[in-house]
Order: C-alpha cells, then sequence, then structure tokens
C-alpha cells in the first residue's frame, strides 16, 4: 500500500511538471512592445495662420495627422477683428449663402473644435491646443458678420498620408539647391585661380 501511494505521488507530480512545462508565456520583447504601444504619445504638430484686411486666412489650406496634439496660433495682419472657428463636421462645406444668424445657429448645434478670437490689432495674436480630428476635411471660417461671406474661410486636412508644402519648395529640394549652387561656385572660383595663375606666370621673357 505504501509504495502505491509512493508511485501515485511521483506520478502526480511528474505530470503537474509536465504540463506546467506547456505553458505559453509572453516573452519581455512582447511585453516591452505591448507597453510601449500603449504609452506612445501622439505626434505634437503646430499650425500658423494670419488673418487679413482682405478677409481672408493665409494660409487658406492646413494640413494635420489625426490624434496629433495641434499647437495653433493665429496672427492679425488686419486692423480689425477677427475670428478662426474650425468646424467638427467631417467633409461638409457651409454654403457661402449662410447668412451670419444661420452661421451661428450651426455652430450651436455643432460646437466647433476652435474658437479663437484675435484682436484688431496688427500683430495680435490668439493661440490654442487642439487635437487633430479623424480623417477628413474640415472647414474653418470667421464668424463675424459679413466676414465669412466675404470669403472668409478655409479648410483643414486630417490624413495619414505624408503631403508636399504648397507654400513653398520642400526642403529635400532647397538642400538639393544649394548643394548645387555651392559646387558651382567652389569650380567657378577653382577655374579663376588657375587662369589668375597662368596668367601671372605668362609674363615677358628676358
Amino acid at each position: 500500500m505504501g509504495f502505491l501511494v509512493v508511485v501515485l505521488l511521483v506520478g502526480g507530480l511528474s505530470a503537474s511538471a509536465a504540463f506546467g512545462s506547456g505553458r505559453v508565456t509572453p516573452s519581455a520583447a512582447t511585453a516591452t512592445t505591448a507597453v510601449t504601444a500603449a504609452t506612445a504619445a501622439p505626434p505634437v504638430e503646430f499650425l500658423n495662420v494670419t488673418t487679413t484686411s482682405q478677409f481672408s486666412f493665409v494660409p487658406g489650406t492646413l494640413t494635420v495627422t489625426p490624434g496629433a496634439t495641434v499647437h495653433l496660433r493665429v496672427t492679425q495682419a488686419a486692423s480689425f477683428a477677427h475670428t478662426f472657428v474650425l468646424s467638427p463636421v467631417a467633409n461638409y462645406t457651409i454654403p457661402t449663402s449662410t447668412n451670419s444668424s444661420a452661421l451661428y445657429a450651426f455652430f450651436q448645434a455643432h460646437p466647433p473644435l476652435v474658437n479663437l478670437s484675435v484682436a484688431g490689432t496688427p500683430g495680435a495674436t490668439n493661440s490654442t491646443i487642439f487635437t487633430a480630428p479623424p480623417v477628413g476635411v474640415y472647414e474653418f471660417v470667421c464668424i463675424i458678420p459679413g466676414h465669412f461671406q466675404a470669403g472668409m474661410y478655409g479648410f483643414l486636412h486630417s490624413t495619414n498620408q505624408p503631403t508636399t508644402s504648397s507654400s513653398g519648395s520642400s526642403p529635400d529640394y532647397l538642400l538639393y539647391v544649394g548643394i548645387v549652387v555651392v559646387i558651382v561656385v567652389v569650380l567657378g572660383l577653382a577655374v579663376y585661380a588657375v587662369r589668375r595663375r597662368r596668367t601671372s606666370g605668362s609674363g615677358p621673357a628676358p
């Protein structure tokens, strides 16, 4: 009987060890990856917009990455007040025939993502931080009576696709041009030095 008990105990321990060794546990690398993904901070982006006396936003098209933390600064170039109000409705363009009362009503029904006022003093600024909305195109307007109807609106594109700046050349292109200019200048100086040396050494023979 004692022998049977010993056999059963040994067999039970062996089975427990066998089942225990078959468990799959996450590796340290997998756990680290999961924690990193969970704690990764959203990108931080910066936008600078100017409001003008011609009832326009410059630039009129902005681009952000969905979920990014966006730092927006609006600078006044006019001598009268403007606002920057960003619609929360994706892919919807407010008809320019919308009067001021209807425009106010629209934003009462759809609270704006951004609502900034800029004093009517050239150089005045106002800024805010907001989270970029999901993928889509969002309109921003000036809601001061008559300004939107005069054409003061623009569009914010929230996209994951890389874009090329429409306000100037890309940094890579400018770097390429700069390198070419430096090479041309260096070659020009080298040619000038060679010619000068030849000229100074080709005087009349004694």
